[in-house]
């Protein structure tokens, strides 16, 4: 069993060397446009900060896409049902039940940090502690009711691996079901933890004094270069917006596929002459990991709302002022003759670097500061699950 689980293992790590991004060709695309949008906003911040930004924004991305597939290689998961004599049931039992669990949870030898994200994330340290605890109580009932738990099930979470041994004719039929439940784990584990990370920091950056809405006196004091860098900057935070408001949906829906998946799991099994020991643990922890899943999205949605409608009204504010320009701009063509000037002049004040004004310098920043929060949240939205 573990010779042929080993090659399927091998095998789906290749698939996902090979194509470390699975995601459909509309996902690739917003992927590369959040991943752009972060370069670009980095690049406009002041020119003592900017190469640390960058430096910020490239290894930001590139530990996105490790999450990822950790996500990916944490969703596989193999399920065994192993028909067995009372005499050998009862060996397995008591020699293997509590010991495959306790090392699978204690000491377990994945590489890199896939096994932290698997305990950390995936599973959560008290999910972990739960099970730990629950062995023995699960044993002593196995042990009191031969008659009704016919059936041991070896949950081994963190290898992804769920082994039936005992009287299994019952549950054969749902091991397809079952193997769905790493999948279902994993990401509901991932997108958790990235919305509750993502409404902490929105609701941080939008009660800081510097994200107040851009007024009118404010943005008089720009610079025509820094009103045309905020244009293009603003219209992106549209689309950011849209792109989210799009994510939101798309995790509703994944989460009530893993609703429904866990209201089938419960009902595998609903002869009351009948119990699996360790079953029971098993979905209650992904009943409260559901629970805490819907949680974190209505946080994020409120708080993204929030923050969504001063981004809103301060690129409101944007357009108007770029109107009052155009409107009472002379057609002489003298301000461009002093954008020129003021341009030519920023080369001898900075040594070839531009300087831009602190109103510019704050949205810029709260501009890149949202969409790093926002950027898991779309990345996970895009799982294929």
């Amino acid at each position: 069993m573990l010779d042929i689980e080993k090659t399927f293992r091998m095998a789906h790590q290749e698939f996902l060397t090979k194509r470390p991004n699975l995601r459909s060709g509309e996902a690739s695309a917003t992927h590369k446009w959040m991943s752009e949008n972060l370069a670009l906003l980095a690049n406009q911040f002041p020119s003592f900060q900017r190469k640390d930004a960058v430096s910020a924004a490239t290894n930001f991305i590139e530990r996105q896409d490790d999450l990822v597939r950790y996500l990916l290689c944490s969703a596989f998961g193999t399920v065994w049902t192993l028909e067995l004599s009372p005499e050998d049931y009862g060996r397995i039992r008591r020699e293997i039940f509590s010991s495959s669990i306790a090392e699978d949870l204690g000491v377990t030898d994945l590489g890199g940090e896939l096994e932290h994200f698997k305990k950390h994330t995936v599973l959560g340290m008290d999910a972990i502690a739960r099970f730990s605890s629950e062995l023995e109580h699960e044993f002593r009932e196995v042990h009191q009711r031969p008659e009704v738990f016919q059936v041991t099930a070896f949950i081994e979470p963190v290898k992804s691996r769920l082994v039936f041994v005992g009287r299994t004719e019952k549950i054969e039929g749902a091991t397809v079901w079952l193997g769905g439940l790493f999948l279902y784990q994993a990401w509901t584990g991932y997108i958790t933890e990235v919305l509750e990370e993502a409404a902490l920091g929105l609701k941080s950056i939008r009660l800081a004094p510097s994200t107040n809405s851009l007024t009118k006196s404010k943005l008089a004091k720009l610079s025509e270069e820094e009103m045309a860098s905020l244009v293009q900057d603003t219209d992106r935070i549209k689309r950011l917006i849209e792109t989210v408001d799009g994510a939101i949906s798309r995790i509703r829906g994944t989460y009530e596929s893993a609703t429904n998946f866990h209201e089938t799991l419960l009902s595998l099994v609903s002869d009351e002459t009948f119990e699996i020991g360790l079953y029971k643990p098993i979905l209650s922890a992904n009943e409260i990991q559901l629970r805490t899943a819907e949680d974190r999205i209505k946080e994020f949605e409120e708080e993204f709302r929030r923050i969504s409608k001063e981004l809103l009204a301060s690129s409101a504010s944007v357009t108007e002022e770029c109107s009052r320009r155009g409107s009472t701009r002379a057609t002489t063509g003298r301000d461009e003759l002093r954008s020129v000037r003021r341009f030519i002049a920023s080369l001898f004040h900075g040594g070839g670097q531009r300087t831009h004004s602190l109103v510019f310098d704050e949205q810029v920043r709260l501009m890149f500061a949202t969409t790093r929060l926002v950027y898991g949240v779309v990345e996970g939205s895009d799982i294929v699950v």
